[in-house]
């Protein structure tokens, strides 16, 4: 099996098929990749759905689990995943170019680790946004997971990147449960143990923004619960970079962990709608974490400046709630 297809499914009843069905468009044999669809406990018709499409193409298989998130649903996906290398879509999402069987050929015939392609965005009614996955780094170029990090790679979702399964294999790789924003710290893990990165040139991958999901509500409660689950990635990649051998990579993933602490105090800052408690929350929990008050560099000599006066949280507090008149 060269590709292994993993798809959460949670309540996407309206998108579901017109997802399976830009992929089944792709001219890639259906003998040669797998769609896994991972029900997540949807309420509506989902599931149904799901068994259906599986009922009437043997390269789709279905797995039905209680709800536990976009992360755990995916973890099932790899648990199951025969291909040589995997593709996370989401559901609500589509594929809009006849372009997967060409990159996957060039990961194949490279053995590289990641290959990475772009995605434009659509409104809820199908109006243009504009591009998204576009990197400030050199296309069609070999790079280390670690040049590629270290050269400005922007963290974000794994939907326009093909994953080599020996890599997350060799290292167990899963995203971790049960926090908004699994993307990021699965992407700083994946990146960090690549030896090959490409990036291609191709635009392949819709993303479908509804305005619902998790990253785009804005609800205070939401914002609160994306701040809290951003300390928990920080923390997590602060524990990784610990453990690795490479000191020069440990030590950038590091500076990257405060640089991003300090932007998050100032986000809270700076927003006026959010509440001083937002403040005391985030920064209780990063001092839970051993990430505060901020220790060490940033990623620049501007950035450890300010990390160093926002470590005055009297200071701080007052400053938000003056602010805040």
């Amino acid at each position: 099996m060269r590709l292994s297809i993993i798809i959460p499914v949670y309540n996407v009843e309206p998108y579901l098929e017109r997802c399976v069905h830009s992929i089944l468009a792709q001219s890639l044999d259906t003998s040669e990749y797998e769609i896994l669809l991972i029900n997540d406990g949807s309420k509506d018709h989902s599931g149904a759905i799901a068994d259906k499409l599986a009922a009437e193409h043997p390269n789709i298989k279905v797995f039905h689990q209680e709800n536990q998130g976009q992360s755990m649903a995916r973890n099932l996906g790899l648990d199951n995943a025969t291909g040589n290398y995997i593709w996370f879509i989401d559901s609500d999402d589509y594929i809009i170019n006849d372009y997967i069987s060409e990159v996957l050929n060039i990961a194949e015939s490279n053995e590289f680790d990641i290959v990475c392609f772009w995605m434009d965005i659509v409104d809820g009614e199908n109006n243009p946004i504009g591009l998204g996955a576009v990197q400030p780094l050199e296309l069609c170029r070999v790079y280390s997971g670690k040049e590629a990090l270290m050269d400005g790679l922007e963290l974000g979702g794994p939907c326009t990147s093909l994953y080599s399964r020996r890599l997350i294999d060799r290292y167990h790789l899963r995203f971790y449960p049960g926090i908004s924003q699994q993307d990021v710290e699965f992407n700083t893990r994946i990146y960090s143990l690549a030896d090959t990165v490409y990036f291609t040139d191709y635009l392949i991958y819709r993303y479908f923004k509804t305005g619902q999901s998790t990253t785009t509500t804005n609800s205070l409660a939401n914002r609160l619960r994306l701040l809290l689950d951003n300390a928990v990635v920080t923390r997590e990649t602060n524990r990784f970079a610990k453990d690795l051998k490479d000191k020069e990579l440990s030590n950038f993933l590091s500076r990257r962990v405060n640089s991003i602490i300090v932007g998050q105090i100032l986000s809270i800052i700076r927003n006026r709608c959010l509440p001083i408690e937002f403040y005391d929350s985030y920064i209780l929990r990063i001092t839970e974490y051993g990430l505060y008050p901020i220790q060490d560099k940033c990623l620049s000599s501007k950035t450890t400046l300010m990390g160093k006066f926002l470590n005055f949280t009297p200071v701080i507090r007052v400053i938000i709630k003056l602010n805040r008149t």
